[in-house]
């Protein structure tokens, strides 16, 4: 059994802003107040049933407990009809307020319609498209719920990648796989697999994403973005590299840690430590390296959202500026011609020298959304655009 697609209004992304600071969102003690709401539909009606969101939002409610979560209606919630899952969010929104951290975890069937992504309750039925308004939940219901709560760190995580249970039904809207969603300010949204995909149902009574999830949270010491990152890599390892979990954030203040932060170390230092011999010439950290990439694809970007096709051609390593898609002229030309200006919502290291980067623009009368992976070299001490790949991108 496979898990179909989902859209989210403004997802495709895995597009990221990652803005960590030192201050924390949660001590040792997890003392910050967190709340989630787990739903686990399998038992459709109308449609295929699944077999095994159920056992996932299960899984999902005990390690959420166990890392210090309240969970609406004390754990799991399980094949849930309209009306349930419409009561579930509006308690979810009721607990929320005064909290720290916000959790929404969904495993079912999800489609979407005109760019907007929709989770799919176990007594949907719709014969048209006008139907599911109200026959399904909006996904960005959750999101404004965690909005208006103003909770400092929203996380919503989806294994919900399954086809669209209602493709022959003439529903003209809807589209394969799930939709890029913005996040806003402080929200992390985690998907099972990337925009357009298909995300395994799994063997053994839990999805590939949702057991590498489990396992990976509980590990002390892991940030918010390594927990996620060790989750993808988990998933494409457990998958032979068929699956790959996709993320969309916005810059996050603070850091958080599922489990808690990594042990301070008191090692005792040695009387004497001999000097380590430097080069007259010190090449920079890793660190400094990074940070100077990612600033090098904001630039390039920011480039592009201004249709500045010379700022973003020398950006480019030179044996591509010259011509092709690249180039001065042909960047000019081609984001000129956007009815909305691009504009990137969102910028992550994939390691490797490699970041995603999500973004957004308008092309006539249409929202358009879309992510890269963008690859960053340095050479003689400056840092460029390598190479830039991009799947086509989902505009209603």
């Amino acid at each position: 059994m496979h898990r179909g697609k989902l859209s989210l209004s403004g997802r495709k992304p895995y597009f990221f802003l990652l803005a960590l600071s030192l201050l924390t969102i949660c001590g040792p003690a997890l003392a910050d107040k967190r709340v989630a709401l787990v739903v686990g539909n399998s038992s459709y009606k109308s449609v295929t049933p699944l077999d095994n969101p159920k056992n996932d939002a299960r899984l999902m409610a005990d390690t959420l407990r166990s890392l210090g979560f309240t969970l609406v209606g004390g754990g799991a919630q399980v094949d849930l009809d309209k009306a349930g899952i419409d009561r579930a969010v509006q308690s979810f929104g009721s607990l929320l307020l005064g909290a720290d951290v916000a959790l929404f975890y969904y495993a079912g069937h999800g489609v979407q319609v005109r760019g907007a992504n929709y989770l799919v309750p176990v007594d949907a039925n719709p014969t048209r498209e006008a139907d599911v308004d109200f026959q399904m939940l909006d996904a960005n219901l959750v999101l404004r719920q965690m909005e208006a709560a103003g909770t400092k760190l929203n996380l919503v995580i989806l294994d919900a990648c399954r086809n669209n249970p209602f493709g022959g039904r003439g529903l003209r809207g809807t589209g394969g796989g799930l939709a890029q969603m913005q996040a806003p300010e402080g929200t992390l949204i985690s998907f099972a697999t990337q925009p357009g995909n298909v995300a395994q149902d799994g063997a053994g009574g839990d999805s590939p994403y949702t057991k590498a999830l489990a396992q990976t949270i509980r590990r002390p010491g892991l940030g918010l973005f390594d927990a996620f990152n060790e989750v993808g890599l988990a998933v494409m390892q457990a998958t032979g590299n068929s699956q790959q979990p996709w993320v969309s954030t916005s810059p996050i203040r603070g850091s958080f840690f599922f489990a808690g932060p990594p042990p301070a170390t008191d090692a005792p230092k040695p009387a004497f430590v001999p000097p380590t011999p430097q080069p007259l010439t010190t090449a920079p950290s890793l660190r400094d390296q990074s940070d100077s990439m990612m600033e090098t694809v904001r630039a390039f970007y920011s480039a592009l959202a201004n249709a500045d096709g010379n700022r973003a051609a020398s950006l480019v390593i030179p044996e591509k500026r010259a011509n092709g898609p690249l180039s001065a002229s042909a960047i000019t030309k081609y984001y000129s011609s956007f009815s909305k200006p691009l504009q990137l919502v969102g910028l992550v290291s994939l390691g490797d020298n490699r970041y995603q980067a999500d973004y957004s623009y308008g092309a006539g009368t249409h929202t358009c959304h879309g992510s890269a992976v963008v690859t960053i070299v340095q050479r003689n001490g400056g840092t460029f655009v390598e190479g830039i790949r991009a799947p086509k991108d989902s505009c209603s």
